[in-house]
Formats: structure tokens, C-alpha cells, sequence
């Protein structure tokens, strides 16, 4: 895993967020912190014959306000799962972002209790969207991490 400086960051200003859909229209935004995020590339997943892509996201230490982004983005899409959606933009990806939907087993305990700030969380999402092909100097695939 590669460590960055703001110096080396190839795209620059982190823009990292999530959007907020209702109905199909955008109804708020949140942004990712800054700093101490790893992103990795997306995993494809394959089921009968449909592709899907697995989205992995670690805060590196969830403190108190990145255990709220992820409480906040899961509770709103379980307030209204059809009516309400969520988009993710990662740095380096799709500048539109993807729909995506929490997956796995993580979101159940910011349901279930009142976190306050633990060590690394890993968030994991999932999507159906067919991923852009990212151009060459983007493509590679080790995780990396914003510092």
C-alpha cells in the first residue's frame, strides 16, 4: 500500500462524497473527510449472469464525525429503500459517482446502537453500474491511502 503527501495526490483536492437522492432528486450532500481514507479499486462480483461491483472504503480511524457520515448514509437509505438512493464519488472514478446500496454486514451496527469513534471501519458498498474504463495513469491497483 502506497502513503501519499498532498504533494503526490494525483487528483488533487479530495472531492470524496456521497449524494442523496429522493424520488430521483438530489436532496443533500456528504462530503468524506480529507484525510485518512483508503480507497480501494472495485471488486467485480459475479452472480448467475449478472456483474455487480463491490466498493471498499476504510476509514482508517472512525472517530466521531466519520462514524456519523456512515450512520447518516446508511439511515437515510433504510428510511425509504425505494424511494430513497445514494451515490458515492470517489476520487479517481466516475466524477458522477456510482448507485450504490450498503452491503454486507457492517451496516446492521449503525442500526443497531450509538458508535462513537473506533479504529479502522471498513465500509463495503454495492453496485450494478458498469464501471468507466479509468484511463492508464489511473489504473493502478493498489489501494492508496490519503495522509
Amino acid at each position: 500500500m502506497k502513503i501519499l503527501n498532498s504533494e503526490q495526490l494525483l487528483f488533487g483536492q479530495n472531492s470524496a462524497r456521497f449524494l442523496l437522492y429522493s424520488c430521483g432528486f438530489k436532496v443533500g450532500e456528504i462530503p468524506l473527510p480529507l484525510a485518512g481514507i483508503t480507497y480501494f479499486p472495485p471488486e467485480q462480483k459475479f452472480n448467475d449472469d449478472e456483474m455487480s461491483m463491490i466498493i471498499r472504503i476504510r476509514f482508517d480511524f472512525a472517530d466521531g464525525n466519520g462514524m456519523e457520515i456512515l450512520r447518516r448514509v446508511v439511515q437515510f437509505y433504510h428510511d425509504d429503500i425505494y424511494r430513497h438512493s445514494i451515490r458515492l464519488v470517489i476520487p479517481g472514478e466516475c466524477e458522477n459517482g456510482y448507485d450504490v446500496k450498503p452491503y454486507g454486514q457492517w451496516r446492521a451496527w449503525f442500526l443497531d446502537d450509538e458508535p462513537i469513534g473506533y479504529g479502522p471501519v471498513e465500509a463495503m458498498f454495492i453496485t450494478s453500474q458498469r464501471q468507466d474504463i479509468a484511463q492508464q495513469r489511473y489504473s493502478d491497483t493498489q489501494p492508496w491511502v490519503v495522509e
